[in-house]
């Protein structure tokens, strides 16, 4: 009787960890017939992150298909993003849009762990930055940075 219930306690963990979400190299829509591929089913996240001193460190896990990146003010300083993968997806988008406030201090954009690669975009005075990175089932790759007056 002791190992049964040993045995199923061991067999309950299993199943317990199995059922722990890690990045995925799936993606979240369908890719076989039948399956739904309308896009209803995905989700959209979108966050706000606030310049408050020297250098921001903003830590966050993408939880949707789409993710958009817009601090709630211009940049005055340096921000850097640090991605938890943990919730990712084949496919997934992320979008950053960032505008650069007045002065002349030097204020950049640091894209750390997550990335496939260390990434620092320096921001100019009042000048508009759209940054896209899709994730490729490990780390998140930069796929266009597009700058606007």
């Amino acid at each position: 009787m002791k190992k049964t219930l040993i045995l199923l306690a061991i067999g309950y963990q299993l199943l317990a960890i199995s059922q722990v979400k890690a990045q995925s190299t799936s993606p979240r829509f369908g890719t076989v017939p039948n399956d739904d591929n309308t896009g209803r089913t995905l989700t959209y996240w979108y966050l706000t992150p606030t310049d408050q001193g020297p250098k921001d460190t903003f830590k966050f896990t993408p939880r949707g298909f789409q993710t958009f990146i817009q601090p709630t003010d211009s940049i005055k300083d340096t921000i850097v993003f640090y991605v938890y993968n943990t919730r990712s997806n084949v496919c997934d988008k992320m979008d950053f849009q960032f505008v650069g406030a007045n002065g002349t201090s030097s204020k950049k954009i640091i894209f750390g762990t997550g990335f496939s690669q260390a990434i620092t975009i320096p921001i100019t005075s009042k000048q508009g930055y759209h940054i896209s990175f899709i994730f490729d089932g490990n780390v998140w790759r930069e796929t266009s940075v597009q700058a606007a007056n």
